[in-house]
């Protein structure tokens, strides 16, 4: 099979995957096989809402690890982390990958020997509950999400905290469900909006005249 890794957003429409259609979904990496499933029954978006927590409450979640850390010293106390409403969830109907987000937090504790970022940046957590589509072998993965804020330019999540504030969003296979967080360094005082979107790549089936555009899914965070 012929591959091209995939791209990181933001992705250049003329970059596209070669796929093959099969009757059994065949897992390669870097790029992921897509596979024809029949008798599939539609997904349904869900909606989850969790109520904004007062100022100086510490974000915990259930049945995941929450997403903490320790904040740094100074003498300008750090903002108290702020647990948003969310409501609502992308749906890609060609793919049936539908995600969504369970819990927005805002100035996130920054973890221990990042005190020069902390500066610059504040950190935005977005836990996500993924259910990925089993009509192609199509996986989710971190890389294709990115946070749009009041700044002119799309953030991507980072990994470079390892897991300190909190279970990251890890790949999530053809069929099914993984919860994550995705967590976004944002410039300083650009979280008045914030909108999660999915930046779907663009495919090409082998042995049919089959292509699936690439296209990016948005949701609002913010009221």
């Amino acid at each position: 099979m012929n591959t091209d890794a995939p791209a990181r957003a933001p992705r250049s429409p003329a970059r596209r995957h070669l796929v093959r259609r099969a009757a059994v979904a065949v897992a390669v990496a870097p790029l992921v096989a897509l596979a024809a499933c029949s008798g599939e029954a539609p997904i349904t978006a869900t909606t989850a809402t969790t109520p904004a927590a007062t100022g100086g409450a510490t974000d915990t979640t259930s049945g995941s690890t929450g997403a903490t850390g320790s904040a740094t010293t100074g003498t300008t106390p750090a903002p108290s982390p702020t647990t948003l409403a969310t409501k609502g969830a992308i749906k890609d109907d060609v793919l049936g990958h539908v995600i969504t987000p369970t819990k927005v937090v805002v100035n996130l504790p920054w973890p221990d020997n990042h005190p020069v970022a902390e500066e610059h940046f504040e950190l935005v957590g977005v836990q996500v509950k993924v259910q990925a589509g089993s009509r192609y072998s199509a996986d989710v993965t971190p890389d294709m999400f990115t946070l749009k804020t009041s700044t002119p330019d799309a953030v991507p999540a980072t990994n470079e905290f390892k897991g300190a504030l909190g279970k990251e969003l890890g790949k999530v296979a053809r069929g099914k469900t993984g919860t994550g967080w995705l967590i976004f360094k944002v410039e300083k005082g650009s979280t008045s909006t914030l909108e999660l979107r999915f930046n779907r790549p663009a495919y090409d089936v082998k042995t049919t005249d089959k292509s699936i555009k690439a296209k990016t899914f948005s949701l609002k965070l913010t009221p």
